[in-house]
């Protein structure tokens, strides 16, 4: 992956609190990875149908 960081735009106030934050380009090439799904167990319903839809 590589990281190209883009100029944040200074247009208004919101954007100049946030002039230190970076856009990283996304790669959307999976070669060579590997994914790691992680479930928290606070609302097992909720983190049961996010299992499946990753997982499908």
């Amino acid at each position: 992956m590589s990281f190209t960081p883009n100029p944040a735009p200074t247009s208004s106030p919101a954007t100049a609190r946030c002039a230190d934050l970076a856009e990283i380009e996304p790669n959307l090439a999976g070669a060579g990875l590997s994914i790691g799904i992680v479930m928290a167990r606070f609302n097992k319903d909720v983190g049961e149908g996010l299992l499946s839809g990753c997982c499908h």
